[in-house]
């Protein structure tokens, strides 16, 4: 039995008692939303109460109501403006929060004062920080409500005198990181902008979003269920990627969160500024799509149709089978040893074809044949990729291991994200199967799989290893991105490499999946520098950590360890992230070869309680 301090309830109570709060809070939101046709507000218990969200909750709107009473002003003309702003913005009201002199504007203000003084920037909140937060928000209208015009100031300051510290400006277009941030836009003469928020979402704020404009750069609408709501308008490419959410006609999220294409809504949408003769709103082809990263490796290898199969040279039918050892242990060790000498063997012959052809090319613009050193420097350089892929390899499965032998026993589905030739899914599957586990499917998911005849490639590899019939029945590749891939209730997923935001767009599928577990190697946070920042790190910081982890593939020890604390600090916010959300997770390093972070997360278990 524990034990609590005198007269303090214990924990499980307070526990309970701040679940109850939370669900009442929750139904107030949800109702409200729903007597005003609003979507989502039962949202804000994740992100804090914002101005409607206040008004929304009894606890909030009361000390809303005495302010407003004490201004002169009533709350139905509060809510009627709050209801205007969040489904419209505030850009028609601009001039009027300007100004400030109606009761209306200065209650809307205090508002808007109380939800974001001490709170700069938009996070996902967990229960416990969402009640936190509320006790913040609640604190500062218990100021207004003392003395309306002291906090009034207080508010017209954080609006309009620091408001042009609220967002930056790029080619044109007001960028925010702060939940105020289409406030300081519009009072300062924009009609449109973008607020980025901590996980790096993109949210575009007009008068009104130009519809004519997506449609023209190839985007059509399509009605879709979002997260239970139905009818809700995507703005949808040739390939059916959903880029852009319009939630009100002057309000949309662009799901790619490509600054392009968010800048181009913002700035064909913002008719106070006209075109130059010269200037033009089209973003570029790339931003119309979902944002992909080529893997470093696939680059250099032959891409185009498949006419004849390019491994040919390679199929055979190996004499080494599966070993029947006298015990169970030796069979594992020799099985594992089968599976990396047989992956070894297929993948150095093809990488030091490749990289023999390149050299070809190389010579050949130079009037040179391959000389006798170049291909012993080829042969050097295969070897060192393969041996440094095949201890990757060992390195992820023995970090992995005691979370797959936690999994129940029931046949597994291996999702292998960006995955390419399938490297670590064939790892995990014949690991398995080696333990006597039951593998349902391995999925490899990469959209450049067919592009580079990786699917072929990873054919000729299964013949090379131990339960290759069992393999090849259940190895499938999916020619899908990330973003379109959906983890299943069963499924491991696992990635080896994941270039730049690649390892986010996995990390945030995967918490919005059932999958009881994930493991990623993080790779080329360099990749991302130019993509919005994500969890609560700014733009500025965000670009500084992925600039400098570049640094982990120098020589130099200096420069190496300065990567390396840039590396650690990116990947530590991920895995903060995924804490917060209430997995159990661990960041497992190495400095045996650059970019080696590897995150496990663990769903945990269901309780009677929680279900």
């Amino acid at each position: 039995m524990r034990f609590s301090p005198e007269g303090a309830a214990p924990p499980e109570a307070r526990e309970a008692e701040a679940r109850t709060r939370v669900e009442e809070v929750k139904k107030e939101l949800a109702e409200f939303g729903q007597a005003h046709g609003l979507r989502g507000l039962d949202d804000r218990i994740k992100r804090g109460l914002d101005p409607v969200g206040i008004l929304a909750a009894a606890e909030t709107r009361r000390p809303v109501e005495a302010v407003a009473e004490k201004e002169g002003g009533r709350l139905e003309d509060v809510l009627k403006m709050t209801l205007d702003i969040q489904t419209g913005g505030p850009w028609a009201y601009a001039a009027k929060l300007k100004e400030a002199r109606d009761p209306d504007a200065k209650v809307w203000m205090m508002m808007n004062a109380a939800n974001t003084l001490g709170k700069e920037r938009e996070m996902d909140l967990t229960e416990a920080e969402f009640l936190a937060d509320l006790d913040r928000v609640r604190g500062n209208l218990a100021a207004a409500e003392a003395d309306p015009e002291k906090f009034f100031e207080k508010a017209r300051r954080h609006v309009l005198e620091e408001s042009q510290k609220r967002f930056r400006v790029v080619e044109g277009v007001p960028i925010s990181e702060m939940d105020n941030g289409f406030i300081a836009m519009a009072v300062n003469g924009y009609e449109a902008g973008i607020i980025q928020d901590a996980d790096g979402m993109l949210f575009v704020g007009a008068k009104e979003i130009d519809a004519g404009v997506l449609e023209k750069w190839g985007l059509h609408p399509e009605l879709r269920e979002d997260r239970g709501r139905k009818d809700v308008e995507f703005y949808v490419n040739d390939k059916g990627e959903a880029l852009i959410k319009k939630l009100y006609p002057g309000f949309a999220v662009v799901l790619s969160r490509n600054f392009d294409l968010a800048r181009a809504v913002a700035r064909a949408s913002d008719k106070s500024r006209p075109l130059g003769p010269d200037e033009t709103v089209d973003p570029p082809a790339e931003a119309l799509t979902h944002t992909l990263f080529e893997p470093t490796s696939q680059k250099g290898m032959k891409s185009g149709e498949v006419k004849q199969d390019p491994m040919s040279f390679l199929r055979r039918r190996p004499e080494t089978e599966t070993p029947a050892a006298a015990s169970p242990e030796t069979a594992l060790v020799r099985t594992k040893d089968l599976f990396y000498e047989g992956l070894s063997f297929a993948k150095s012959q093809v990488i030091f074809l490749d990289s023999l052809e390149n050299v070809r090319k190389e010579r050949a613009r130079k009037g040179k044949a391959v000389s006798e050193k170049d291909f012993e420097k080829t042969v050097e350089k295969t070897e060192r990729k393969v041996r440094q892929k095949m201890d990757e390899l060992r390195y992820m499965i023995d970090s992995m291991s005691p979370s797959l032998d936690r999994l129940p026993d029931e046949p597994v589905t291996v999702m292998d994200m960006a995955g390419g030739a399938g490297d670590l899914g064939l790892a995990v599957g014949t690991k398995l199967l080696a333990e006597g586990r039951q593998l349902k499917e391995a999925r490899i998911v990469d959209p450049f799989s067919r592009l580079h005849q990786l699917d072929v490639f990873t054919d000729t590899i299964i013949d090379y290893l131990p339960f290759r019939d069992e393999l090849r029945g259940k190895v499938v590749h999916t020619y899908e991105t990330v973003q379109e891939a959906e983890p299943t209730p069963d499924s491991v997923v696992v990635a080896k490499h994941a270039c730049g935001t690649l390892s986010d767009d996995i990390i945030e599928k995967w918490v919005g999946s059932e999958s009881p577990l994930l493991v990623i190697m993080t790779c080329c946070h360099d990749k991302a520098v130019d993509q919005p920042a994500r969890y609560n790190l700014s733009q500025e910081e965000w670009r500084g950590l992925c600039s400098a982890s570049a640094a982990t593939n120098d020589p130099n020890e200096k420069n190496w360890k300065r990567g390396m604390e840039a590396m650690t600090k990116l990947d530590s916010a991920r895995v903060e992230y995924l804490k917060r959300r209430g997995f159990d997770v661990e960041l497992v390093q190495t400095d045996k070869f650059p970019k080696g972070d590897v995150i496990i997360a663990r769903r945990k278990k269901k309780t009677a309680e929680t279900r």
